[in-house]
């Protein structure tokens, strides 16, 4: 079972109580696909570390 939000927790609760994904998430996340993508190491280790604490394995193998 997955926590509301996708497991990223959001600093303001949404209006029925629950934290949702926090948007600065998707867009750190979305910098370092850039990033990754560009060949820089860090980024795609950054990126690889997001993923595993989401569960995305797969995803994170690629990267790591």
């Amino acid at each position: 079972m997955e926590a509301p939000g996708g497991g990223r927790e959001r600093k303001t609760p949404t209006p029925d109580g629950y934290p949702g994904p926090d948007p600065a998430d998707d867009e750190t996340e979305s910098a370092h696909r850039r990033a990754a993508a560009a060949g820089d190491t860090a980024a795609m280790s950054v990126l690889g570390a997001m993923l595993l604490r989401r569960g995305d394995l797969d995803g994170a193998e690629r990267q790591l």
